[in-house]
């Protein structure tokens, strides 16, 4: 093995074991756990909702129905088979190979074109540091990120070596069935098409003969004709057309621009990454002006727009655009770098930077096989609520949940059939998220009219309340809280770090209210657990401090809360105490 595989070999396997080790935290990942498990059990693809949601139905969102519910059969029965098998360190086995796959196959495309490792390693961490922050790999989405590469991957051997790309219709037949988001190779193979036809038709030098593109042509019209062989693809169209118009995908962050992500949430990472792929692409195809691929240059400026304005389409442009500006940086600065080092200097720069690489390799690599991360077999219990789930299982509590939309899934796999949720990620139903929001908000009759939010939980024969005290993205705590917290109809029976439980009154409720009835103000330490992982997370919201000031005074402990409210105002000075909290 020469030296600059070895150091390849110990990259990816420090990015599979990087990868492999981040714990499960996908709120979506449970109802297609618990879907794949229907498939494999009935041997069958559910024709309605199997798990029998209480939110109510909505009568114009059919084809948006079939695709969630048809659209990843094959991805949640390869989920599910692999969790029977292994448990969730065989998810992030799974989630690991997938990931550290896409980053060979970049490499595998620069490696083709002898792009320096200069430029490789750092791009490549680059997109590993983008996909391990904001796209976790417990989804049905990662196959599309490796199908999507992998398509390209196939075109771009063609390209240079005019060899019919024999596999590329069986793959797109295979993304058909595990991700929606086979558009996405649709537009791959659009935009290639799109960029070597206008090529030929200008007589462009690079440009492939006509016999060739008449190839590209056949092999690209068959693989788009592929896409049609899964069983949603009658309603996919409309299945998109209803996700884009869903009131569900407004408040869905990753359908945000990165602008937006920061403005409402502060959320800063996307948005720097952004900014640097936006520079390095300018940079890439400026060195390269009249050298530059106009199939390349369209590829990027297509999905680095699409991911910038529509966050989850981020991780394709980061995915497809890094190979491509490896390749141009490389040869942009190819006479400038023989220019400036001579080749003394350039093996002393060489033997600095694989140093640097190395270091930088064993820094990621040692925390996590000293503390026993790889592959843990585990997941995030701050972002579900584990233990009010064990306390419902273990009191025997009876009745049907309302809780909040991220958690749905989660007790779907931990609680059904035994007890029905009101309303789940896949998002079955825009009245079930509306009124959801309205409960949320503590409405007291605008939108359920006489009898408010209570009401409309009765109609619903909903006697359980499941839910955070604080949006983790606005920071606000939820006003549904203080609405509970002055209701003489509902009980708190349980709290932690994560979730508070109430229940209505009523004999169905009598025992189990006796046994575990507490006071309501200890609901302020649930807001004050969740507000310190808020400000961790975001220290830059500002109402996350707002939140933790209120639930301090709550508790009494005054100084403390002006502690937090002068942070806040230092942050937002027209911010006063109490103001944006939701109370």
């Amino acid at each position: 093995m020469t030296a600059n595989r070895a150091e390849a070999a110990v990259f990816f396997l420090a990015l599979f074991c990087f990868f492999g080790s981040k714990q499960i935290g996908d709120p979506d990942f449970w109802w297609h756990l618990r879907t794949g498990q229907f498939i494999a059990e009935s041997r069958s693809l559910p024709e309605a909702d199997p798990f029998a949601s209480v939110g109510l139905p909505d009568s114009d969102s059919a084809g948006r129905q079939k695709v969630i519910l048809k659209g990843y059969w094959l991805s949640q029965l390869i989920f599910y088979s692999v969790y029977s098998s292994l448990g969730f360190s065989g998810i992030n086995l799974l989630k690991a190979f997938v990931y550290t796959s896409i980053f060979f196959l970049q490499w595998l495309i620069m490696r083709q074109e002898k792009v320096s490792g200069v430029f490789t390693y750092p791009l490549i961490a680059l997109a590993a540091y983008v996909l391990f922050s904001y796209f976790p790999g417990e989804r049905p989405q990662i196959f599309s990120f490796l199908f999507a590469i992998l398509t390209m991957s196939l075109i771009e051997k063609f390209k240079r070596d005019g060899k019919a790309p024999y596999a590329l219709p069986a793959i797109t037949a295979v993304w058909a069935n595990t991700h929606p988001g086979y558009f996405a190779g649709a537009a791959v193979i659009a935009v290639y098409l799109l960029g070597e036809g206008l090529k030929l038709a200008a007589g462009a030098t690079s440009a492939m003969t006509k016999e060739r593109y008449r190839m590209l042509f056949f092999w690209g019209a068959v693989s788009l004709a592929c896409f049609g062989l899964n069983p949603s693809f009658s309603g996919g169209v409309a299945g998109l057309t209803g996700a884009a118009q869903s009131v569900i995908r407004t408040d869905i962050s990753e359908y945000m621009s990165v602008f937006a992500l920061y403005s409402e949430y502060r959320i800063a990472g996307p948005l720097v990454a952004a900014g640097v792929i936006v520079f390095l692409s300018v940079a890439a195809f400026l060195l390269n002006f009249k050298k530059s691929d106009i199939t390349h240059v369209l590829l990027v400026f297509c999905w680095l727009t699409g991911g910038i304005f529509v966050f989850r389409f981020f991780a394709f442009a980061v995915i497809l655009c890094i190979p491509l500006l490896g390749i141009y940086l490389d040869r942009g600065t190819a006479e400038l770098r023989e220019r400036v080092m001579s080749g003394a200097a350039r093996k002393r720069f060489s033997g600095a930077y694989h140093t640097l690489l190395a270091v930088a390799l064993i820094v990621m690599l040692f925390p996590l096989l000293r503390e026993g991360l790889f592959l843990r077999n585990d997941y995030d219990t701050s972002d579900f609520p584990a233990g009010a789930a064990n306390f419902i299982e273990k009191n025997s509590i009876r009745g049907d949940i309302f809780n909040h939309y991220n958690w749905g899934g989660y007790l779907i796999w931990r609680l059904y059939p035994q007890h029905r949720v009101f309303v789940d990620g896949r998002g079955l139903s825009d009245e079930a998220y509306i009124r959801h929001l309205a409960v949320l908000a503590g409405d007291s009759g605008q939108a359920f009219g006489v009898g408010g939010w209570s009401g409309f939980l009765d109609s619903m024969k909903l006697n359980i309340i499941l839910i955070p005290a604080i949006d983790k993205f606005s920071g606000d705590i939820f006003p549904l809280v203080f609405s509970l917290m002055e209701s003489a109809e509902w009980r708190l029976v349980y709290f932690d770090d994560s979730a508070v439980i109430f229940v209505k009154e009523g004999e169905l409720n009598r025992k189990l209210i006796q046994a575990f009835n507490m006071p309501k103000y200890l609901v302020f330490n649930t807001v004050i657990a969740e507000a310190e992982r808020g400000i961790s997370m975001s220290p830059g919201n500002p109402k996350f401090y707002v939140s933790m000031a209120l639930a301090l005074r709550g508790l009494s402990r005054e100084k403390e809360a002006g502690l937090y409210f002068e942070k806040a105002r230092s942050m937002l000075p027209r911010l006063r105490d109490g103001q944006g909290s939701g109370h």
